[in-house]
């Protein structure tokens, strides 16, 4: 009985090592081998197959990998028929990342390439971020209970012009999203396109309080003079003659041009720092303007047209001061200054940007 077990376990032994021979391993090795220089996950899969049988301890792990791979390959490419890209991506990313291959790579860059835009909305949301390091609350303040002659200039340059660059780069992150279409497709790019709008709303107006508080003010003071302008040239015109009247108030102008003098800076600096795209180049409004002050504060040859040129001139300051109502500073959360506040409401955004992220190297 014993004899008969050993027989069994030693014709076993001369099977296993028969078919386990060096030359059926070799020929595994090199079709292996050869799936590898093709990158064809099919190829590499049934080389593993076989190599698996022969040597588990060595290959099974691998073979698990690539069935994997390949199940999500499939997924991948059925997503990727019917154009969703979302879904193509995601499979084909994690069939790329677990187990490469050209089959994977092809969906993957096909289809991460229609989401790659998602990554330049992401980029330009960190740069509006880079411009809000000021603490605006109490500055807004300050600004706010002191007279214009007291303003720093300098400081407001710089304040309106960060606003300005930085609702630049949020109106340009959600000009990606609109311009991708993904939001008709992905609810979660939806509810982010959704969320930027929201604060691309609160930025613009904490952007346009400054300018705002100073076109109201400064427009207040050039109504206060072009009434008073009015009045007097309207006096002399009734008494004496055009040019008589012209010369009797040459010292009202020039008195009302120096009174005007410093908010005219105001108005020109915050022009120039809110046309942040354009160096030395005035903000569209600013034309407009300039051409009401010098209507209310030079008086040309016409001087009897005087009164009836600076009525309509003091209707349009009157338009700018209602337009550009001082209000008390605006209230300002957290999340404007803390990107990471706003980014950690959209965990799925956050896993696909990085799997872009990851990825934009075979992507641009």
């Amino acid at each position: 009985m014993n004899f008969n077990y050993s027989v069994i376990v030693l014709i076993l032994l001369l099977f296993y090592v028969v078919s386990c021979s060096p030359t059926d391993y070799s020929q595994a090795v090199s079709a292996y081998e050869e799936a590898q220089k093709s990158q064809k996950l099919s190829s590499l899969t049934l080389a593993l197959k076989k190599l698996a049988q022969l040597e588990p301890e060595t290959y099974q792990q691998q073979l698990v990998n690539a069935e994997n791979s390949q199940a999500k390959l499939i997924s991948s490419q059925r997503a990727l028929a019917t154009h969703n890209y979302y879904a193509a991506y995601l499979a084909s990313h994690d069939s790329y990342r677990s187990f490469p291959s050209l089959d994977s790579k092809k969906v993957l860059i096909e289809s991460g390439s229609q989401l790659l835009i998602l990554l330049k909305a992401q980029e330009s949301i960190a740069r509006s971020y880079q411009y809000r390091q000021l603490r605006l609350t109490s500055l807004f303040e300050r600004f706010y209970q002191s007279a214009v002659i007291d303003w720093d200039l300098i400081q407001a340059n710089n304040l309106v012009s960060k606003l300005n660059q930085s609702t630049t780069e949020l109106h340009r992150a959600f000009e990606y999203i609109q311009d991708s279409g993904l939001q008709n497709e992905m609810p979660e790019v939806l509810l982010w396109e959704k969320a930027i709008a929201r604060q691309l709303t609160e930025l613009q107006q904490v952007r346009d309080y400054f300018p705002d508080l100073a076109r109201h003010r400064s427009a207040k003071v050039l109504l206060s003079l072009a009434k008073s302008l009015a009045d007097e040239s309207l006096e002399l015109l009734s008494l004496v003659r055009p040019s008589m009247a012209k010369d009797a108030t040459q010292r009202s102008f020039i008195k009302a041009k120096d009174e005007y003098a410093l908010y005219q800076q105001v108005m020109e600096n915050i022009s120039l720092a809110e046309n942040s795209s354009r160096q030395d180049i005035h903000a569209s409004w600013y034309t407009g303007w300039e051409k009401t002050v010098l209507n209310v504060l030079e008086a040309d040859e016409s001087f009897a047209n005087y009164p009836v040129k600076v009525k309509q001139s003091i209707n349009n300051i009157e338009q700018v001061i209602r337009d550009n109502n001082a209000k008390s500073p605006p209230s300002i959360k957290d999340e404007f200054y803390d990107k990471a506040q706003f980014t950690s409401q959209f965990p799925s955004i956050n896993a696909l940007l990085a799997k872009l992220k990851r990825d934009k190297a075979l992507l641009i």
